[in-house]
């Protein structure tokens, strides 16, 4: 239990501290000592000294003699500049305004409501439209996390058939990007809101995929794209309540083609006794969002109300699977 509390939270806390001082980056180019990092960040000298030390127990950096430090393989992974970083996903969990949420865990567990809501006065997204540094910390965050499945999406589930794919709330576009450039016949739309999806396009030019992929903005709740073979959300579905998903899948149905395929990339939460992160992911859903994890068979009453069956269901990797659906 010591560990599951005092060691979690220091643990936690700490790479949160590594992350927002920049720890990996500064020490991208080879080891250096603490006092030489702490008058570069312009912070106390021995505190961070025993901060880089107690990172040495988590394995994110080494130190040798002299208070000299590297960093290790794991550590970086918080380097900014590095294709999957992880540094915004860290410093997401490690913000005020998310921990707050999760000091109000037991108004969720009493009401059923987002705890996220009663400490701010407003749900997470409506927060983040009103701040800037916030939002853009989550949205990389997100992409982060897009960045380390999408190889194994692809690699999992055969896009091949598809012609012309729409990424529904699809960020700055990683999952889409990745699916175009194995499979060249296909095109595709990224689909999100206007403030997501900026700088989708130089990103889509670099990687000379502006001829087959497409970046449109709106509502998903009111209108998709049209004509798709393949419909695509990743982690949408897990942010809202039933009647807000009947209301995304719905605006799917509207649009996609009488043969496609709506592919909802997601977390299934195992059967009883069956152990499985998403029973821990759906904690975190009820209380930023009051939304929740759902089980193969929730899933399949959700797409049956929204016009679609589902068809199967295939394992990407130890989180995720695609719920691929057709239209009814």
């Amino acid at each position: 239990m010591f560990e599951l509390t005092f060691d979690a939270i220091v643990t936690a806390r700490t790479c949160y501290a590594a992350a927002k001082l920049g720890i990996a980056d500064l020490l991208a180019n080879g080891a250096r000592t603490s006092d030489e990092l702490a008058q570069e960040i312009g912070v106390h000298p021995r505190a961070l000294y025993r901060l880089l030390r107690a990172l040495t127990m988590i394995g994110l950096v080494t130190e040798a003699p002299g208070q000299r430090f590297s960093l290790s393989e794991l550590g970086a992974t918080l380097r900014g500049d590095v294709p999957g970083s992880m540094r915004s996903w860290v410093e997401f969990c490690g913000d005020p305004y998310y921990l707050e949420a999760w000091v109000d865990i037991l108004y969720s567990i009493e009401t059923g409501r987002p705890a996220f809501d009663h400490a701010h006065g407003r749900p997470l997204f409506d927060y983040l439209a009103e701040h800037p540094q916030e939002s853009r910390v989550f949205d990389q965050a997100m992409t982060s996390l897009t960045s380390n499945d999408a190889p194994d999406i692809v690699a999992a589930y055969d896009f091949a058939f598809f012609e012309r794919l729409i990424d529904v709330g699809g960020g700055q576009g990683t999952l889409l990007l990745e699916i175009l450039q194995t499979h060249q016949r296909a095109t595709g739309v990224l689909f999100d809101r206007p403030h997501v999806t900026g700088g989708a396009a130089e990103r889509i030019a670099e990687l000379g995929l502006d001829g087959r992929c497409v970046v449109e903005s709106g509502d998903f709740f009111i209108e998709v794209p049209a004509g798709g073979d393949a419909y695509l959300l990743k982690y949408i579905l897990h942010d809202w309540d039933d009647a807000n998903c009947e209301r995304i899948l719905s605006s799917c149905r509207r649009a996609i083609a009488p043969s496609g395929e709506l592919l909802a990339i997601e977390t299934v939460v195992p059967p009883p006794g069956v152990s499985g992160h998403s029973k821990l992911d759906d904690i975190e859903m009820m209380v930023l969002l009051g939304s929740q994890e759902r089980t193969e068979e929730e899933y399949t009453m959700l797409l049956e109300r929204s016009g679609f069956r589902l068809t199967r269901v295939v394992p990407v990797n130890w989180l995720l699977s695609v719920i691929e659906a057709e239209p009814l």
